[in-house]
């Protein structure tokens, strides 16, 4: 049989900064505990902990191997420093004390609370677990305002709370809150707001960028060494438009944070819900921008028109190239539609051996 020592310390609890939660505090409680009582020195002992995981809910990798093996009849018991470890939803904390743990003959251990089940054979354990457990659940509650008012006003003042600066940015060396520009990525920034203002199509932004063998976000953070969960892994290799689109739309571009786009549902659980955009708050000149703000408001706005695609120099004949004129030269050309207005568009392209494709102009017909 197990003797199953928990261990839990949640984000919030590393903000507040309790060394006396600490996973290793918390490990010296328990093991001291046993060997105080040796009517449990016999039995094997088994950790499993929870480092950075809310106490709202029981959604957590570590409790869930726990109950598993308490389902399986492998645990003689559960220690705990305090009930606040196992749990911070009084409800749910409470039916596990009262109901499940009994039912399963498994006994639980709250070292700070003096708690012990096998002192309650065959009685419900008093108001004062009670009140301590809905306690906790209001702590916990309360912990989570602080923390999020802490946060906001950070934000406001110009800090960059988030894990990861966004492409074209990377962390101060001296300030890991504030994001200064990264040259090399700041460059291909540039580059996607100059095509696209040329051409006014994402998708030639992203085939001009896969041609040219240019890393895409995820690829580059690859590169320079940064460990970010990706969704959608496969797809991130290769420049699409929607990976332009959200560069283009993104204010981080111009020096604006954005935040408050997403809260959770609930205090513990890790379902979120999108605001309205109404409900955004943005905290301008926050970092230096990479685009100019008319360049940025102009590409972004309802008004914006395209100029001719990737071309330093228009050559004369251009204006008088038309889709039937262009086969009859051996041009490659490309009827296409407008997805918006379902104007219909072509497109003509000089393929060159040693330069590759030239696009000399994209029109409506």
């Amino acid at each position: 049989m197990i003797i199953a020592l928990y261990m839990r310390l949640s984000k919030e609890d590393d903000e507040v900064v309790d060394e006396s939660n600490s996973i290793t505090n918390q490990r010296y409680i328990l093991r001291r505990y046993i060997e105080r009582m040796p009517e449990l020195s016999h039995y094997r002992i088994v950790e499993y902990v929870d480092d950075g995981y809310s106490g709202k809910n029981f959604e957590r990798p570590g409790i869930g191997r726990l109950l598993e093996e308490v389902k399986s009849g492998k645990i003689y018991g559960i220690l705990v420093k305090d009930f606040s470890r196992f749990g911070r939803n009084h409800i749910e904390v409470g039916n596990y004390i009262e109901k499940i743990f009994p039912l399963l003959d498994v006994r639980f251990i709250a070292v700070n609370n003096h708690f012990d089940s096998a002192d309650y054979m065959g009685t419900t354990p008093d108001m004062d677990v009670a009140f301590e457990n809905l306690m906790y659940d209001y702590f916990s509650e309360e912990n989570s305002i602080k923390i999020k008012s802490d946060l906001f006003h950070k934000r406001m003042r110009g800090k960059y709370m988030a894990t990861f600066a966004p492409y074209g940015y990377k962390k101060s060396p001296e300030d890991h809150n504030r994001i200064v520009i990264d040259e090399e990525a700041a460059d291909v920034v540039r580059l996607i707001f100059r095509l696209y203002e040329e051409c006014g199509v994402k998708a030639e932004v992203a085939r001009h960028l896969n041609e040219k063998n240019i890393a895409t976000p995820q690829e580059y953070a690859k590169k320079k060494g940064i460990a970010k969960h990706w969704k959608y892994e496969q797809e991130k290799k290769f420049w699409n438009g929607s990976i332009i689109g959200r560069i283009l739309k993104n204010p981080i571009y111009i020096g604006n944070t954005v935040f408050h786009k997403k809260e959770v549902i609930e205090v513990g659980s890790k379902r979120t819900r999108c605001l309205p955009q109404a409900e955004w708050e943005t905290c301008e000149n926050t970092h230096e921008g990479i685009i100019p703000n008319k360049q940025f408001e102009w590409i972004n706005s309802k008004n914006f028109k395209a100029g001719n695609y990737l071309e330093k120099k228009k050559p004369e004949k251009d204006s008088a190239i038309s889709y039937e004129g262009a086969e009859k030269k051996g041009l490659h050309s490309i009827r296409s539609r407008n997805k918006k207005s379902m104007i219909p568009w072509y497109t003509v392209k000089e393929r060159n051996e040693k330069e590759g494709t030239r696009i000399l102009l994209s029109r409506e017909l």
